[in-house]
């Protein structure tokens, strides 16, 4: 990883990007293990975005059901 991407930890498997940046990673290990947290390069905190990928997966599938007329 580049210098911008620290802090960085072995745990965490980049999902999604903003190519900015910005990441949305699974945790692997630890208390957290399975969620998905926010990654900004430029913040240390590392807020949960979604509590699993099936929850993620849940609310995408969501955005793209058919609505109503």
């Amino acid at each position: 990883m580049s210098d911008f991407m620290e802090p960085w930890s072995a745990s965490w498997l980049p999902v999604l990007t903003n190519d900015a940046g910005g990441l949305v990673v699974y945790e692997t290990t630890g208390p957290l293990r399975g969620k998905l947290l926010h990654y900004w390069h430029d913040d240390s905190s590392r807020n949960v975005a979604y509590s699993s990928l099936l929850e993620w997966a849940g609310g995408l599938l969501g955005e793209y059901a058919p609505r109503d007329a």
